[in-house]
């Protein structure tokens, strides 16, 4: 496939080709030799794109590789790296003779987050969505660690699966959200997963957050009681806990509330492990 391109500004035509390559691990590491001027390599998304091929995920989108006319690599690092290191052997449109200059405009806009795919897959609220099922599938890992990333594809499909189940929760967690003490995000998904468990969770869950959100009714050795305190304290502190911390406490003050035990402090130290939601 070629494709023909005039540069007017230079008024002569330009031998931009486009093709479409079958990309193998070792005609990727051959095209890497030529990345010459490129940014550092950013493993972190590396290794999302790793994943992603693993899984079989990687599609032709009409994303390209680009090669100036002196040969140098002006884009597409982090793909052909990720054939390397997966062993995946995929289809990629390559586009040669760039003008060099070209490079300092190249992949100026913001990658596309795991909201804008929900956006074009015509979700509302994306943002927020992708944000509690990002959180939802982190909890429900094992081991559970928050700094795993998942790919647009994964936070899809379970929205694909799952929005419909998501909606009450999104609406409990915009209004406990307005107590200043948890994120919506992190109510969506709490709540959600909470509701999911057995003897009345499902209505257990929402009054739960709706106790914490407005304190009525909690007295000495409540959980919530001394969520909303340890909550509170975060809030007006100006050294915030990391989110890991907040959603710990938020479960293990669940926990206790399922039990029947009280509480009156709340602290949660990760030599305790983080605790599976009952």
């Amino acid at each position: 496939m070629n494709m023909a391109h005039s540069n007017a500004a230079h008024k002569e035509p330009s031998a931009i080709t486009a093709d479409i390559v079958t990309m193998t691990p070792e005609l990727a590491k051959k095209y890497l030799e030529s990345n010459n001027n490129n940014r550092p390599m950013r493993r972190p998304y590396v290794n999302e794109l790793v994943e992603a091929m693993e899984r079989g995920e990687w599609m032709l989108n009409g994303e390209t590789i680009k090669f100036s006319r002196s040969g140098t690599l002006l884009d597409g690092q982090h793909r052909l790296a990720a054939v390397v290191a997966s062993r995946a052997t995929v289809q990629m449109v390559v586009v040669r003779d760039v003008d060099d200059r070209a490079f300092t405009t190249i992949d100026m806009n913001r990658r596309r987050t795991s909201a804008d795919a929900l956006s074009i897959g015509g979700y509302p609220n994306a943002t927020t969505i992708a944000a509690a099922i990002r959180l939802i599938l982190i909890v429900t890992a094992d081991p559970v660690s928050f700094h795993t990333t998942f790919s647009h594809s994964q936070i899809k499909e379970w929205a694909d699966a799952f929005h419909d189940d998501l909606q009450p929760h999104l609406k409990l967690g915009k209004m406990v959200a307005r107590s200043n003490l948890l994120q919506q995000t992190a109510v969506t998904a709490l709540s959600y997963l909470f509701s999911q468990g057995k003897g009345g969770a499902s209505e257990a869950a929402p009054k739960f957050f709706a106790r914490l959100a407005d304190g009525i009714g909690l007295e000495s050795g409540d959980p919530v009681l001394a969520l909303r305190v340890a909550l509170i304290t975060n809030a007006t502190s100006s050294a915030k806990l990391p989110v890991r911390d907040v959603i710990a406490m938020t479960i293990k003050a669940w926990n206790y509330t399922r039990d029947g035990r009280d509480l009156k402090i709340m602290q949660w130290r990760t030599d305790e492990g983080f605790p599976t939601i009952k």
